[in-house]
């Protein structure tokens, strides 16, 4: 009978690269069949690895980053696009979760809970999956229910500062035609950098939230299915995820030339065009070069040394619900329907210490010996969606038809507060009333949506295939008061876009598929609502949808009697419309706008070797060359380093033109390699016990901060290692990760805080993990 994918149930077992079923193109393929550059980590690998974020599965994927920024603005990236608005109510990336889309930017990790397998597809993918998979989407698939056995598992970490993890699965049959599952984690971790900031180790109170190091957490998952087949043609699947999540601040420094954020100035280089603002602080605006792991100190700064937050500050705090649910019905051997249903219900807030020394606080005047406060991407969604599908497939031919519609409605607020240092003043009490400085807003949107898949077969082994979508997507937003009541202009507007697919696919054997590709991406418009505190022209409070198109050729296949499976892609977008920055009024927040565009170059390769049948290698190189395209021009930097624009030099990192300049947050390199080892030993307890071993190297290139191209987060070099023994019943693991204790800037991005009155730049600069070490111990049943 027809294969009728839920879009997120496993239908076959994972097998060892060349044998996974995706779901992709919403049914069941073999990854090596299926026309498009995706990137696939399994349950084992996960198992293997321990890895339990996207941030750690992007390690083991070349072409995908995952950005953990501060606090809610988690971003992933693929490709080279990076989000230059990380605060954009959308993301370049879509991520779904068995199926439902998770719009924004603190819904889209996860605690990979019981999962089957992470997919990631690279180029737009906006045809099948719409709702802005402008640059590829991510999905996470769980591990459905099984109809026949009792299946079950056990898992138990323990590491150094102090982490602490339980994690369980149980599934049980219900008559031979239901299953049910629940899963559920525990995780607790200290984080791995000291803060210095000393001097509130004493106070007490329910405000001081980051406790001991930075980049704690405490996670807690649950995770609930149902598969029922009534009958032989009928599959109905139901999922319920919640998540409660608590990350303390993370390890982070300011380096800034405003004397809001900072007393001293680090900065080493582009003096300011003529520094008149009360805010420039010294004579250098910018920093060139790699950005250090401990804080640069300027002259005459009294900042103690190392990383100081106030521990007042948090990274997010917040829930997450996510479920869905299908029914898919053969109707004859060739037709099938599909009926998907999802609902999220997310909230999260979190606040940063912006200022650079938070023992002796901000020397402007009217803020003199006050700590800078922060808070960016908080707020709450909710969202309901409804897709219908009817697939028509026979040999030679496939037709796919169907219609999406959904709602969202998204509360988004942040702001800012000047506090005495060392307290316990509520910081978010504060920020909130009466919510200065960056406003609240309220945004709703209606999508609908009718898309479709025609694939032919016009000769043995050469295919062509068109998809396409055409959406509606209505968006409304206002201002909101403290009080909750909406205010100011209603905005509202419908965005429409059509995004098609076409695909060339050719097998000249079972080994080997080549194929061509030209897709469109589009991401939805919308509006900057202004405050009285920043208010906005016409002009400047709307912006539009960005597009790009993605030509790309590709090649997969296997060797040496599926010894060696080889997969290589070559790619060039052309990106319009590309949303970003433009500060308007001193000291607000920037507003989106569009910036001209962008041009990405690039190619990606990626091998798993096996030379025994104890040994595997793999291996994945992405390079992706991502610049601004001619003409495009960002008049933000110029009005932080120039009290005057017309004053303002043209040249250099002056001038407002950022033609052929990278794309900020963007790695041109990646890399990525590994080696497992598994060795039967003998037999322990009545099981069979094999040696497992894994090393996992991963190298990302440099990272500019910001559209000047002076400053970057330098490359990095992290080594993963487990060793351990293992049975079908029971396994115990021990594992590092970062094993050399690399120092590193994980994440830095720039704010450009002027507005014709040279008030200067400030570098939020993030640190990763420095070495953990730790014992997994599993039993399975």
């Amino acid at each position: 009978m027809a294969i009728s994918a839920s879009a997120f149930a496993q239908t076959a077992d994972a097998g060892d690269g060349d044998d996974l079923i995706v779901t992709a193109r919403k049914t069941d393929e073999s990854i090596l069949e299926v026309p498009l550059a995706i990137s696939a980590v399994t349950a084992e690998q996960l198992e293997q690895t321990g890895a339990r974020s996207l941030d750690e599965v992007s390690r083991l994927t070349p072409g995908f980053t995952f950005e953990r920024t501060i606090g809610t603005l988690a971003q992933p990236v693929i490709r080279g696009q990076a989000q230059t608005r990380v605060t954009n109510p959308v993301q370049n990336v879509a991520t779904f979760f068995n199926g439902v889309y998770l719009q924004r930017s603190y819904q889209v990790d996860s605690d990979l809970l019981d999962i089957e397998r992470v997919e990631v597809v690279k180029g737009p993918q906006s045809a099948l999956f719409g709702r802005n998979a402008f640059a590829g989407a991510v999905s996470i698939v769980t591990r459905r229910p099984d109809m026949e056995h009792v299946r079950g598992r056990f898992e138990a970490t323990i590491g150094n500062h102090d982490r602490r993890e339980l994690r369980g699965s149980l599934s049980v049959p219900l008559g031979g035609f239901a299953a049910i599952s629940v899963a559920g984690s525990l995780a607790d971790f200290d984080g791995t950098w000291r803060n210095a900031n000393t001097g509130a180790a004493a106070l007490t109170g329910d405000s001081l939230v980051t406790e001991g190091r930075l980049n704690g957490y405490e996670n807690r998952s649950v995770l609930a299915q149902i598969a029922i087949e009534p009958t032989d043609n009928i599959r109905i699947d139901g999922f319920w995820s919640h998540r409660d999540i608590f990350i303390e601040s993370a390890a982070t420094y300011q380096l800034s030339s405003t004397f809001a954020i900072s007393r001293g100035n680090a900065m080493n280089c582009t003096p300011f065009a003529a520094p008149a603002s009360p805010a420039a602080n010294g004579a250098n605006a910018l920093f060139c070069g790699a950005l250090p792991v401990n804080p640069p100190i300027g002259a005459g700064d009294p900042r103690r040394a190392g990383l100081l937050v106030d521990r007042r500050s948090y990274g997010q705090d917040g829930q997450s619900d996510v479920a869905g649910a299908t029914v898919a019905i053969d109707v004859t051997d060739a037709l099938s329907l599909t009926y998907q249903f999802g609902y999220t219900d997310a909230n999260a807030t979190n606040v940063a210490t912006l200022s650079g020394d938070p023992l002796n606080g901000s020397a402007f005047p009217f803020f003199l010996g006050q700590v800078l406060f922060d808070a960016r991407g908080n707020g709450s969604l909710t969202s309901k969606t409804h897709e219908l599908r009817a697939q028509y497939e026979t040999s030679g031919l496939r037709i796919l038809l169907g219609g999406f519609a959904g709602t969202v409605d998204d509360f988004s607020f942040g702001g800012t507060a000047f506090l005495a240092p060392n307290s316990t003043t509520d910081v978010f009490a504060n920020i909130t009333t009466p919510l200065s400085g960056y406003g609240a807003t309220q945004r709703d949107e209606r999508n609908r949506a009718v898309f479709g898949l025609v694939s032919l077969e016009l000769t043995d082994g050469l295919r062509v295939s068109a998809e396409a979508r055409q959406s509606w997507e209505r968006v409304r937003q206002q201002g909101v008061t403290a009080a909750g009541a909406r205010t100011g202009t209603l905005f509202e507007r419908e965005f429409r876009a059509f995004t098609p697919r076409f695909t060339v696919d050719y097998q000249p054997n079972d080994n080997w598929l080549i194929y061509a590709s030209a897709a469109k991406g589009a991401k939805v418009g919308g509006f900057n609502v202004p405050t009285a505190t920043n208010p906005l022209t016409a002009a400047q409070q709307v912006f539009l949808p960005e597009s790009n198109w993605t030509y790309e050729l590709g090649v997969k296949g296997t060797l040496l009697d599926r010894a060696v499976t080889l997969e290589a892609a070559i790619f060039h977008t052309d990106w319009n419309n590309l949303q970003g920055n433009q500060s308007v009024n001193l000291g607000q927040p920037a507003i989106i706008r569009n910036l001209a565009g962008a041009n990405v170059d690039g190619f990606e390769l990626t091998a798993i070797i096996r030379p025994t049948r104890s040994l595997t290698f793999n291996a994945g190189l992405a390079y992706a060359n991502s610049r601004f395209a001619a003409g495009t021009v960002d008049d933000t930097i110029p009005r932080a380093l120039c009290t005057s624009l017309a004053t303002c030099p043209t040249t250099g990192v002056y001038s407002s033109d950022i033609s052929g300049r990278s794309i900020p947050r963007a790695p041109e390199l990646q890399l990525s390699g590994g080696m497992t080892y598994r060795q039967p030993i003998g037999s322990m307890f009545g099981s069979d016990i094999d040696l497992v071993t894994r090393v996992d190297v991963s190298v990302t290139g440099r990272q500019y901060t910001d559209n000047t191209n002076t400053a970057y987060a330098p490359s990095r070099e992290l080594v993963d290692a487990s060793i351990g023994i293992s049975s079908e019943a029971w396994s115990l693991r021990l594992w590092a990760k970062n094993a050399f204790d690399q120092k590193y800037v994980a994440y830095a991005f720039t704010t450009f805080a002027g507005s014709g009155a040279g008030s200067g730049v400030t570098y939020g600069t993030l640190l990763g993990d420095r070495r953990t070490l730790g014992a997994t111990v599993s039993f399975n049943f």
